[in-house]
């Protein structure tokens, strides 16, 4: 519905708006219904769930056990065989990298991965990956317009850029037959920026071809099968800190070793970091096979490192916080917030997946200093709000009670699934970090030594960049926007 002019706040508004009318008899999720993009269409979907409710759909939103979902998780977790290094394929060199396919250019990371690749000489094609909209005429225009929000389509050589219809999460990539025969013999590498984003929703199987399972986890299947159809070809991955489990024992970092399917067992039943869990385990079944691929584990996306442009319908960290500073309390957990600018991990990314010396395998992007979530207390009076610290239970109290239609309701919707919360607060990652939280060194664990040996004065350069700077420029941003006066900030 972005096309239409519905933001990510709206539709969410309309989801809840519909569950009303429905009741408890069905339970909507929103991937189910982030394709209708017109009235007739969301019409006919609608109708579509509720008489498939009683057999399919409606067991479909059933939460699984931790047990039923470590099934789902092993069974997600196998590659096809035919997905592997043929005989007499050759690699080129990473430096020799000429034609890219992109996917997930019209999303958060994916215009800023475009703006890098389309300034870097050796780059000659960028092939975008776009899903077609009923919304905008042309694949074409639906880039144009992403890009134009962005203010990156002045900044970009479009000669560079073509534009393809497809879908990740379809057989082929949703290519018609010529152009996967054209592009499987001329594409040097694929960097997949897709992704399905719904922090609230569970894991489970369900037949759908939009949700995050058949987006994150169907998706990298089809591109790694593309990877080794006809020419042999890079992958660049962009997963999510959420997916690293474990901590090296040795170094007290995040680790970066290959996961085992064993790491996520009772960890979570929620659908995003479980499904780019699984997709991290499919690339490193490819790379066993011969594929050459590289996962990007990134932290918190926010907007713009300079000018702090952002998109608050992307954005479920600037939406807390304008939450926050509206209701002038914060939960007392101190949580680290390891964020980056998109730009940032776009540049910092590209170059570890074009540099040689960068073995494949998993990168953790992370920034090295977060600041805790309660230092936003000083943002928020740079603003003038003054904003009181409570204990959490209080927090998520208040964010529950809070008006339904005062603009908020995609940011409740994570705080209305108890299974949310619990999984977060337990994460792996947020216990070592609290539990070293009195060490001289504690936020050693964000910091990947491959990272530091190759990006060298990386962190360093990091000491100036607090991470709570990062949310100022972008709210500074929303503000000039008009955001503010629509919150009644």
């Amino acid at each position: 519905m972005q096309e239409m002019g519905v933001d990510s706040l709206m539709f969410v508004e309309i989801k809840n708006g519909l569950q009303t009318l429905l009741g408890e008899r069905f339970t909507l999720s929103a991937s189910s219904l982030k394709d209708a993009n017109t009235v007739n269409l969301l019409s006919s979907t609608l109708v579509g769930l509720i008489e498939g409710a009683p057999d399919k759909d409606l067991a479909s939103n059933m939460k699984l056990t931790s047990e039923e979902v470590t099934n789902v998780i092993r069974e997600d977790s196998h590659l096809p065989e035919q997905i592997r290094v043929k005989a007499g394929q050759v690699l080129r060199n990473v430096e020799e990298i000429q034609t890219v396919l992109l996917t997930g250019c019209t999303g958060t990371l994916g215009p800023y991965i475009l703006k890098e690749l389309t300034s870097r000489p050796q780059i000659t094609e960028v092939v975008c990956l776009i899903r077609p909209s009923k919304s905008v005429p042309s694949v074409e225009e639906r880039l144009r317009n992403v890009l134009s929000s962005c203010d990156l389509l002045s900044k970009m050589d479009m000669k560079k850029v073509r534009c393809v219809s497809g879908n990740v999460a379809e057989p082929n990539l949703g290519l018609k037959p010529d152009v996967w025969s054209e592009l499987s013999k001329k594409v040097d590498a694929i960097i997949n920026c897709a992704a399905c984003v719904v922090h609230s929703e569970q894991y489970r199987k369900t037949t759908s071809q939009n949700d995050m399972r058949a987006v994150n986890i169907g998706g990298i299947k089809n591109v790694l099968e593309f990877a080794c159809e006809n020419k042999l070809k890079y992958v660049y991955h962009a997963s999510t800190l959420v997916t690293a489990a474990n901590i090296d024992e040795d170094s007290g970092r995040l680790s970066e070793k290959w996961p085992e399917i064993e790491d996520f067992e009772n960890v979570t039943t929620l659908g995003y970091p479980i499904t780019k869990f699984v997709a991290d385990v499919l690339i490193k079944e490819a790379v066993t096979r011969g594929i050459p691929a590289k996962i990007f584990r990134l932290p918190l996306i926010v907007g713009e490192l300079e000018t702090g442009r952002c998109s608050i319908a992307k954005n479920h960290v600037l939406l807390r916080y304008l939450f926050i500073m509206k209701h002038g309390m914060m939960p007392s957990l101190p949580m680290p917030m390891s964020m980056l600018p998109v730009d940032t991990c776009a540049e910092v990314t590209l170059r570890l997946f074009l540099d040689g010396n960068a073995p494949l395998g998993i990168y953790n992007i992370a920034h090295a200093n977060p600041d805790v979530d309660q230092a936003f207390v000083e943002i928020a009076k740079r603003f003038g709000r003054h904003v009181d610290v409570v204990e959490s239970e209080e927090f998520v109290k208040q964010v529950l009670e809070a008006d339904s239609g005062d603009g908020f309701s995609a940011f409740k919707e994570f705080y209305t699934n108890d299974d949310a919360m619990v999984d977060f607060f337990s994460s792996p990652t947020l216990k070592k970090w609290l539990e070293g939280n009195e060490l001289k060194d504690h936020n050693i664990i964000w910091r990947s030594s491959k990272v530091e040996s190759i990006l060298l004065g990386f962190y360093e350069r990091q000491a100036c960049q607090p991470t709570m700077e990062f949310v100022y420029r972008n709210l500074s941003f929303l503000k000039s926007q008009g955001l503010f006066e629509k919150l009644g900030l």
